[in-house]
């Protein structure tokens, strides 16, 4: 991503208009990161919010989004995110 150090810049929103499902960590709120959960919004990509079990998360996130994760640890997160992409978000065959 653009933030990290040593790295050729690249433009976070075309990533994200190209992109077929976003997932955010949003534990933790910035205003950087509900600007792009607004991009992948406005380019109807889906969106899953994943946040730690003890972390609550910003109400305005409810406009972007209905799928919600809520996590213990880094073993629950991917069970959940396996089942829920597997039901959801798998390609047409």
């Amino acid at each position: 991503m653009p933030q990290e150090k040593n790295k050729p810049e690249q433009i976070t929103k075309e990533r994200i208009e190209h992109c077929d499902l976003m997932i955010a960590e949003v534990s933790c709120p910035s205003t950087g990161q509900e600007i792009e959960l607004g991009w992948a919004d406005a380019y109807h990509r889906p969106i899953i919010c994943v946040h730690q079990e003890k972390n609550a998360v910003s109400n305005s996130l409810r406009f972007t989004t209905s799928e919600f994760i809520s996590y213990k640890d880094s073993e629950n997160l991917i069970a959940q995110l396996e089942r829920l992409i597997l039901e959801k978000y798998q390609p047409a065959a």
